[in-house]
C-alpha cells in the first residue's frame, strides 16, 4: 500500500484541488492535505460549500502557539501557525462518482502540544 503523494495541483488552483480531493476519496479512507497556509480557507470553502462555517475557518491564524511548545522564533515569513489541523468529514451521497462526496462536518484541532 504505502502513501501516495500528489503534487500535480497548483497551490492557487482551488477548483483543481476540489476535483483532486473528490476523485481521491474512497469509503472509510483518510486523505491528508498539506498546503500553503494562505490558501487553506479557500480550499476549505470549496470542499465545504454547503456547510455554514464558523468564523475560525475564515482565515488561517498568523500564530497558534501551544502552551507547551511555542512556534520556533527562527521561522521566516508572516505565518507561523504549524500546530493546527482542520479536519473535514466527507460523506458519499446517492448518485456516486466524485461529485457525490459532500462535506458534513469541519473541526479544528491543535496537534497535541497544548
Amino acid at each position: 500500500r504505502g502513501l501516495k503523494v500528489r503534487a500535480d495541483v497548483d497551490k492557487a488552483d482551488v477548483d483543481g484541488f476540489n476535483r483532486a480531493v473528490r476523485a481521491s476519496l474512497t469509503n472509510k479512507s483518510t486523505l491528508l492535505v498539506s498546503w500553503v497556509h494562505e490558501y487553506l480557507p479557500d480550499l476549505l470553502r470549496s470542499l465545504a460549500a454547503d456547510l455554514p462555517l464558523a468564523p475560525e475557518f475564515e482565515t488561517w491564524p498568523e500564530r497558534c502557539d501551544a502552551a507547551a511548545w511555542p512556534e520556533p522564533a527562527h521561522l521566516k515569513g508572516g505565518n507561523k501557525c504549524y500546530d493546527l489541523a482542520w479536519q473535514v468529514t466527507m460523506e458519499r451521497r446517492p448518485g456516486g462518482g466524485p461529485e457525490g462526496w459532500t462535506a458534513i462536518k469541519v473541526q479544528a484541532f491543535m496537534q497535541g502540544f497544548g
